[in-house]
């Protein structure tokens, strides 16, 4: 992959984990973080001759996302909605909270290119199943209004790079 300004990279959200779902791009996006992790499995023993041994293990990860606060944002506001676990029902003003409602599973496309939320040739992206796990609203005085998203990627990706020809 080239080098590419961070500017260019996207968020692409599906509030039903059908493979084939309409995706919404996650607008106003001033920060996005993409986190993999593998973990470390040591098997170190007496032939080891001084040094640990490793292996790798699961793998997990994570999204971060700053957004400026939109209520006129189809995505952020769905995010909000599917947070509270009322549902995702664009248009409508959500009232209800369910507390004790499963934690709300999205699909999540990062994309490194913000032309389309289908693959672009050259273009790396991937989509995972994911929990949002936390979400914060920051109204700093004398500044404009950002949200912040923390989603828990659930399962290996669906799919991923679209470098082919």
């Amino acid at each position: 992959m080239a080098l590419k300004l961070g500017r260019i990279s996207s968020l692409y959200i599906a509030f039903d984990t059908n493979p084939s779902a309409v995706y919404h791009q996650l607008g106003k996006a001033v920060d996005l973080t993409f986190n993999l992790n593998a973990q470390e499995v040591e098997t170190t023993n007496h032939d080891s001759a001084g040094y640990r041994e490793y292996l790798a293990g699961y793998i997990d990860g994570t999204v971060e996302a700053t957004v400026r606060y939109d209520e006129a944002d189809t995505a952020q506001m769905a995010l909000v909605d599917t947070f509270n676990r009322a549902g995702f029902d664009a248009g409508t003003i959500v009232t209800t909270w369910d507390p004790l409602a499963d934690f709300p599973t999205v699909l999540l496309k990062v994309s490194f290119d913000t032309t389309s939320s289908a693959p672009t040739v050259g273009t790396d992206f991937y989509v995972f199943s994911a929990l949002i796990t936390s979400m914060s609203l920051d109204s700093a005085n004398e500044d404009v209004d950002n949200m912040s998203f923390t989603f828990r990627l659930t399962g290996a990706p669906t799919s991923f790079r679209a470098t082919a020809t």
